[in-house]
């Protein structure tokens, strides 16, 4: 679970469908979407806290387990205690939470000598 530091207490963070469609609604089409943290970083933590604990809650839920128990943060409690000097290293952690949420795993099978078979779309 990617987190971000903020008044010395971790808050996961994800990048989930759920958050993306929030990041495409607010810049206006998919394209843009990534351009939400730079334009508006508070909105885009507070998207990606909010998302990170309902995906804990649904796995939880799934999972037949308790979720852990996290606090939501709003926008506008981000905007009153972050200071510019604490985005940049914000701003890393979520690119990194993006880049997780974009990550898929391909498996690919050897082929018959041994090499590796280069995975396609219809594998």
């Amino acid at each position: 679970m990617i987190t971000v530091k903020i008044l010395d207490k971790e808050y996961p963070i994800a990048y989930t469908i759920e958050a993306q469609t929030k990041f495409t609604e607010k810049a206006g089409s998919l394209k843009k979407a990534p351009t939400v943290l730079s334009n508006d970083p508070a909105f885009a933590l507070a998207v990606m806290i909010q998302a990170a604990i309902h995906r804990e809650a649904v796995m939880a839920k799934v999972e037949s387990r308790n979720a852990e128990a996290y606090h939501a943060i709003s926008e506008n409690d981000l905007n009153a205690i972050l200071l510019p000097g604490d985005m940049p290293e914000i701003t890393k952690t979520m690119v990194k939470a993006m880049n997780e949420g974009y990550k898929t795993d391909v498996e690919v099978a050897p082929e018959k000598n041994g090499k590796k078979k280069a995975a396609t779309p219809s594998e």
